[in-house]
């Protein structure tokens, strides 16, 4: 049996008479942006565009844009067609790590963004040809480092501990470089585990992205083994030494490292195709449900 509401409204007359009503509550502008990733030489990659108008003409930007109601059906397509559209990149995949929404993260809007990684495998790298267009003024891939400036940490009690941290964001290419340095307070009690990032030096990284930036790369370096996010950088077949410099980008403790190799044989996480050679068996990632 359809249920009323409390107005006497079925479903299709509720849905007919709140699109009639002009409504009062403030509506936030939505986009995505995008982390693109590459992992060459031992060292990890970053594709970013240069903003081509304001806010932050001629700094530079993660890709992304404004979600369209009307084309995109979902955050994620936005992400994908964004990217395109302003690196001429195709992404393989996109996993959403979380959304910013401070107020002021942007001028112009209350504007609410959802950001998206992506890492690429060596193999399609070497074919990927990057062109600016659309926002953007320039499109390039910059090598990534972070670096901590300072910490200090505040004892409250016996049982909660704050530390706050200066992060600075470091790109560079072989004509560019860019930076930004953002506060990160980590709270850990009894009770609570919260992290907060907040931009501390703008540099000339646009808006909060050295945030986003940053949060990637604690995702990534958790993932890595983990959640095998570290074969998403192989090619379609590599050796045992190709995996093993994969693995140290976010694993320094080499022990840990060779572990991981002989877990991912064991557990069939890689096959060996054929002699010498490994390749990546999805299969084994299925988890029961």
């Amino acid at each position: 049996m359809e249920l009323r509401n409390e107005d006497g409204l079925y479903y299709n007359e509720f849905i007919e008479a709140y699109h009639k009503i002009r409504h009062t509550f403030p509506k936030a502008a939505l986009t995505a942006d995008v982390m693109f990733f590459h992992i060459k030489d031992d060292e990890i990659e970053l594709l970013m565009i240069k903003r081509k108008n304001h806010p932050y003409i001629g700094s530079w930007a993660l890709p992304g844009g404004f979600f369209d109601p009307n084309e995109d059906e979902s955050l994620e397509a936005c992400a994908s067609r964004e990217l395109l559209e302003e690196t001429g990149v195709q992404s393989l995949y996109l996993d959403c790590i979380g959304q910013w929404s401070h107020k002021e993260r942007d001028d112009r809007d209350r504007i609410v963004t959802a950001a998206f990684i992506s890492v690429i495998p060596q193999d399609i790298y070497s074919h990927l040809k990057v062109q600016a267009a659309d926002d953007a003024d320039d499109a390039l891939w910059f090598k990534l480092n972070w670096s901590n400036l300072s910490s200090h940490v505040e004892k409250r009690t016996a049982f909660d501990v704050i530390r706050t941290s200066q992060i600075q964001i470091e790109l560079k290419s072989s004509t560019e470089q860019a930076f930004q340095t953002i506060e990160l307070i980590e709270e850990r009690s009894r009770l609570k585990s919260s992290r907060k990032l907040a931009v501390h030096n703008q540099g000339n990284i646009a808006f909060d992205h050295g945030e986003m930036i940053f949060t990637a790369l604690l995702h990534l370096k958790k993932g890595w083994i983990d959640e095998g996010l570290v074969y998403h950088s192989l090619p379609e077949s590599f050796d045992i030494n190709t995996f093993q410099t994969q693995l140290r980008i976010f694993v320094q403790n080499e022990d840990f490292v060779l572990r991981a190799i002989d877990k991912s044989i064991e557990m069939n996480h890689i096959v060996e195709v054929s002699k010498g050679l490994w390749s990546f068996n999805p299969e084994a990632f299925l988890k029961p449900l």
